[in-house]
């Protein structure tokens, strides 16, 4: 009896394979070598261990051999770091364990509880690489005073405007240049915005300006009145107050610095800008201030108006071309050129007063009293 039972096994063992006999290894069971679990607790899994060589699902495929190129990890390290939680701090990332390196990236690294910690501080200005901008620097860094230098020195991502040279006149507005730029100079540009104006600038007796930047606008020249300003500089062409260097059109009493803004396109208070409400957007002629609808081309006065079926007011005297507003019994589209004024119409005696009484695009004709 006891042969016949060797023999059975024998049988059995031969029918499913040799690796089924191996009763001290992985597969010695059924499913041992595809459930996942390390059932000889030996650290190998399925086809990871030797006793699953030769398995019908692993072939020769195990981590015995030295060329092996099975991946081998536990199945609850789930980004195959060699770390599992609770030890992996970040378990779907493979970069993040605990041999990992710190970087700077604002992430606990290392699973240590801290961050971004142990970084070198190059420049020793209690800053190091991952919360200085220039760790080479030991003037820069988060809140340092900002110098003349053009440079960002508080790490807040800005350049003062005054340690920039916008007028390209190898000067700066702030005081005392230490930047290493080959094209700015020095500081102490009182003038950022002129060219003309800066450290050793040519000075004019012809105008009230500091163009060299040492305090003084008269620099010898002649004040017989003592106002500080050159008597050559006090020239008002128009008389409107303001002298040629202060107004920006010496030749029109009505413009100079703080006067009214008229509906004409010009700067007239010589504050650089000309209202929004005096350009002309539509491009039809007529300025915004007095063009009732300045988006569409068509609308602007002296429009002529000659649909008598949408009721639009298209020369913007405040009514549609149908009506007859000075009631001389013709409508803006039935030719009245002028349907605010009853002596202007088609048909009407041309007289003497330089308008187009008869719309027929001439003024005062066959008028024989009209000097």
């Amino acid at each position: 009896m006891s042969f016949l039972r060797t023999v059975l096994a024998l049988s059995f063992c031969f029918g499913l394979g040799l690796w089924a006999c191996e009763t001290s290894h992985e597969g010695s069971n059924p499913g041992d070598c595809t459930d996942g679990t390390d059932n000889d607790g030996d650290g190998g899994f399925d086809c990871n261990d030797s006793g699953c060589s030769g398995h019908p699902s692993c072939g020769d495929d195990d981590d015995s051999a030295v060329d092996d190129d099975d991946t081998t990890h536990d199945p609850n390290d789930l980004d195959g770091d060699g770390y599992s939680i609770p030890d992996d701090c970040d378990d779907g990332n493979p970069w993040i364990h605990p041999d990992a390196k710190e970087t700077c990236n604002g992430v606990d690294d290392n699973c240590n509880s801290q961050i971004d910690e142990g970084m070198p501080d190059t420049d020793k200005d209690a800053y190091d690489i991952c919360n200085d901008c220039d760790d080479s620097n030991s003037d820069v860094f988060p809140h340092a005073p900002e110098a003349c230098d053009g440079v960002d020195s508080d790490c807040d991502g800005l350049v003062l405007g005054n340690e920039l040279d916008y007028d390209e006149d190898g000067y700066v507005e702030c005081q005392d240049w230490i930047g290493t730029d080959d094209e700015v100079l020095g500081g102490n540009d009182c003038g950022p915005g002129d060219p003309d104006i800066h450290p050793g600038g040519q000075e004019s007796c012809d105008d009230n300006l500091d163009s060299d930047c040492d305090g003084d606008t008269l620099d010898d020249c002649e004040d017989s009145n003592g106002d500080g300003v050159p008597d050559s500089a006090q020239v008002d062409f128009d008389n409107d107050g303001y002298t040629r260097f202060d107004d920006c059109n010496d030749e029109d009493a009505s413009v100079h610095p703080g006067a009214a803004e008229l509906c004409n396109g010009e700067d007239d208070d010589c504050d650089g800008f000309v209202l929004s409400d005096e350009l002309d957007a539509d491009d039809d002629g007529s300025l915004a201030c007095e063009d009732c609808d300045d988006e569409d081309p068509e609308v602007h006065p002296g429009a002529i108006e000659s649909d008598c079926t949408d009721g639009m007011d298209y020369n913007c005297d405040g009514s549609g071309g149908s009506q007859d507003v000075d009631e001389d019994g013709v409508a803006a589209c039935e030719g009245d050129c002028d349907d605010g004024d009853p002596a202007n119409a088609p048909d009407q005696d041309e007289i003497c007063d330089e308008q187009d009484n008869n719309c027929n695009g001439e003024v005062d004709e066959d008028v024989d009293d009209c000097p």
